[in-house]
This record gives C-alpha cells, structure tokens and sequence, in this order.
C-alpha cells in the first residue's frame, strides 16, 4: 500500500511524510472503515516513514529536526507512541 513505485521512473508514490499519512488516513476511512491500523499496518507504515527520514523530501526536513512539530502528534495517532519515538 504505501511502498508503491511508479512504473515510469521507479519512484515513490508517497514522497513525503503527508502523502504517506494521508495515504494511510484515506485507506482506513474509505477501504478499511476502521479507526486505527492493524499491527502490521502500523509497521509498514513505520518503515516508509523510516524510509522518508533516510532521505527527507524537503517538504519535511524541518519536520525530522524539530520533534514538537505537529506532523509528530499525527505520526503518533497513527502508529503509537513506542513506534513514534524510535523515528525522533
């Protein structure tokens, strides 16, 4: 789901940190009608965002070096708090 490439050129689909928990917040409303990931969800999405801090798009570097930036309190909803303070 979010480790999609584009066929073209090999890319990412989700390049930044907001497509990714969009993408993610957009799969459990419409597809999943859920209120939260699963386990496994949470770990995939762990590690795009693990994927996304290695080589931040620079949409979101300044997100990476300030860890009271509200994309955190996002990140943290999604995948927990245990999950959250690896990537910071």
């Amino acid at each position: 789901m979010l480790e999609e490439k584009y066929p073209n050129n090999g890319k990412y689909k989700r390049d930044t940190v907001k497509k990714a928990l969009d993408q993610a917040d957009d799969w459990l409303k419409k597809k999943a009608k859920r209120q939260e990931l699963t386990d496994e969800e949470k770990n995939d999405l762990y590690s795009t965002l693990e994927r996304l801090k290695t080589n931040p798009h620079r949409d979101d570097r300044r997100m990476w070096g300030n860890p009271n930036d509200n994309a955190w309190k996002r990140i943290e909803k999604m995948i927990g708090k245990e999950l959250t303070e690896k990537l910071k």
